[in-house]
């Protein structure tokens, strides 16, 4: 059964009153608009080499003027085809958001996600 298509904007909406974290998708093939797809929680290890990532990053970089976030951030790398939450994301120097809700950034250094088996190919754009 297919989704319906939402834009970016009933993305946010959507996910901002949501209980539970949703990404948006754009799909390559369709140009009308995007998914929104429910993130599921991780396992312990998943979870422990993220927190190994954000704790590592946080000592290196701790000094200068780039923070490191937790998969708590929503991320917007392109504002019309994907917001998700990222295992870990980088920011160096003054947040920059989506729009004045100030709970999405677009200016991330670095992402980092933890792979695993069965999210592998979402995570490296498969479908």
């Amino acid at each position: 059964m297919s989704r319906p298509l939402v834009t970016p904007e009933e993305y946010l909406d959507y996910d901002r009153a949501s209980d539970v974290k949703n990404e948006y998708v754009f799909g390559v093939i369709v140009a009308r608009g995007g998914e929104i797809v429910a993130v599921g929680g991780g396992s312990p290890w998943h979870s422990l080499l993220a927190a190994n990532a954000v704790s590592s990053l946080h000592r290196q970089l701790a000094s200068g003027n780039c923070r490191v976030f937790s998969s708590s951030l929503r991320v917007c790398v392109d504002q019309r085809s994907l917001y998700f939450y990222p295992d870990v994301t980088v920011v160096c120097g003054a947040l920059e958001y989506v729009d004045e809700k100030r709970d999405t950034v677009t200016n991330p250094k670095v992402i980092v996600e933890v792979l695993s088996p069965t999210t592998r190919n979402y995570d490296l754009g498969l479908r």
